[in-house]
């Protein structure tokens, strides 16, 4: 079985995508995000010093496709805003898993 992405009218905000005709399949794709997030430990509460601003994050949204164009699953990333880091203050404080 061959997997492809593409693009189309795929949401670009977390809005557009519990607004759309595939909100339930968002909303799980979402839901599937956060869990693996919790569950492989990528983040930690702390509390923040006076000042500092945390890192704002997007939703990357994208539709998994098999060979016919059907839609196999729905994909929900949640990436950091990497352009907001403050030169010598946190920018190796970002990590990517490979």
């Amino acid at each position: 079985m061959v997997f492809f992405l593409i693009e189309n009218d795929k949401p670009t905000s977390y809005e557009e995508a519990i607004s759309s005709k595939d909100a339930i399949k968002w909303r799980l794709a979402m839901k599937y995000e956060m869990h693996s997030i919790y569950q492989n430990k990528v983040w930690s509460w702390l509390d923040l010093p006076d000042g500092v601003l945390p890192i704002e994050c997007k939703r990357v949204f994208k539709e998994k496709h098999v060979e016919d164009g059907n839609v196999h699953f729905f994909m929900a990333k949640l990436a950091a805003k990497g352009f907001e880091q403050v030169h010598d203050m946190n920018y190796d404080e970002t990590r990517s898993p490979v």
